[in-house]
């Protein structure tokens, strides 16, 4: 009886950074008996290989390209603002995100008993002074309204496989508000991505609490929201890098 050996080959490189590489090997052999459509055959082998070959790649890039993901059910979820980031570490100074993550916390324990902390750490090049926080709320005490207050919402995005944490929703100018605090520079994407996958109805709006600027931005929710759409743009560069 007629015996064909079909055999099929796939290899790429991993680059690891330091001049290291890596050469993952993937092949596949089967031997079959009588008449057979060996192009057929040899197309299945392929697919399989392929498909192992491309899901080691993309890991890999994944692994290298820091970027932040929750795990939820087996599913992984990139979060807003790496893909805000175009999928790039964060190559800034580590002290704008200790003091922005402090002043958070300041913030959230101030909702809740009306008494402001002073910053549990130290910063050795930055200050906590430059960040008028004390002074944001203050200036806006009759148009923000913490009294219904929740804050670090965390949220996932089962259609887009994203996900995020919402800094608090509470009340601006009486309409229920879903709100960030910023220290730095930001973008609406985030907030609308944000109240995308919360898919609260009675939210009405979006807010910017922009302490650096020290003003406080709103958008309207409504049908067709700006920023959307530009924000799945970018959600689908994600995917097209990094496979995920």
């Amino acid at each position: 009886m007629k015996t064909t050996e079909l055999c099929y080959s796939n290899s790429f490189k991993i680059n690891r950074g330091n001049y290291e590489q890596e050469a993952p090997f993937y092949s596949q052999k089967v031997i079959l008996e009588g008449e057979i459509d060996a192009k057929a055959e040899y197309a299945k082998l392929r697919t399989i290989v392929d498909e192992l070959a491309t899901e080691q790649y993309n890991a890999s890039k994944l692994d290298r390209s820091g970027l932040r993901i929750r795990v939820k059910d087996g599913k992984k979820y990139v979060s807003v603002t790496s893909v805000l980031g175009g999928g790039k570490p964060y190559t800034g100074d580590p002290e704008y995100g200790l003091r922005g993550t402090e002043v958070h916390r300041l913030v959230n324990t101030y909702a809740k008993i009306g008494v402001w902390e002073a910053p549990s750490i130290q910063l050795t090049k930055l200050t906590f002074e430059d960040v008028k926080y004390k002074e944001f709320f203050l200036a806006n005490k009759d148009r923000i309204d913490l009294g219904v207050y929740d804050c670090e919402i965390e949220v996932f995005n089962d259609d887009h496989l994203y996900s995020g944490e919402i800094d608090c929703i509470c009340e601006v100018d009486e309409i229920i508000t879903l709100a960030d605090i910023k220290t730095g520079a930001w973008k609406w994407e985030q907030l609308v991505a944000y109240y995308k996958a919360l898919g609260r109805k009675d939210i009405k709006q979006l807010a910017v609490f922009d302490l650096k600027k020290q003003k406080l931005e709103t958008l309207a929710v409504k049908d067709g929201i700006p920023y959307w759409e530009s924000f799945l743009k970018l959600r689908g560069k994600i995917d097209g890098i990094y496979g995920i």
